[in-house]
């Protein structure tokens, strides 16, 4: 996503799609995919630190605002983002095979090993954030955790692949 006019259909187009299909999906009170972040992980690395930072925390608030979670329990999904946003660097870094610069990495060279470590930790880390602000109680947190990580690393990967081509 290296052109602006496909960073921002990309941006609005998770938005939308988050909203209007995947979080209507809560399957008995533990699963609920959140593939907005596919946007957050795959922004261009030469788009800079702060940028990204910037985007990540407005595409969670955007979310807050259309989830309705920002009047109940605050912006839990704009602090998620923005977390993982602020990790992402250190994510890629650990995938990325040739080079610590991130402004030569491309996701095209990237093998299916590597890009499920980085939607596998990167989904983790924000889904278990997330059910942590949100106030969930350990064993609720854990199992919404997990259950909601495995659905959206299916989806990420999925979409990943399919977009890719």
């Amino acid at each position: 996503m290296k052109n602006n006019k496909t960073l921002i259909a990309c941006f609005f187009g998770c938005w939308l799609i988050q909203i209007i299909i995947f979080n209507q999906f809560l399957f008995n009170n533990w699963i609920n995919p959140y593939i907005y972040i596919l946007f957050i992980l795959f922004i261009h690395p030469i788009k800079g630190n702060l940028f990204i930072l910037m985007i990540s925390f407005s595409m969670g608030l955007l979310i807050d605002l259309g989830s309705n979670t920002l009047s109940d329990v605050g912006p839990i999904h704009g602090l998620s983002c923005l977390i993982l946003g602020y990790f992402r660097p250190n994510f890629i870094k650990i995938i990325s095979s040739r080079t610590n610069n991130l402004n030569d990495f491309s996701f095209n060279n990237i093998s299916f090993g590597r890009v499920f470590v980085y939607i596998s930790s990167c989904s983790i880390l924000h889904h278990f954030l997330l059910f942590l602000f949100s106030g969930l109680q350990i064993i609720n947190l854990l199992i919404s955790t997990l259950l909601s990580s495995f659905f959206t690393i299916l989806l990420l990967l999925f979409s990943y692949y399919i977009l890719k081509k």
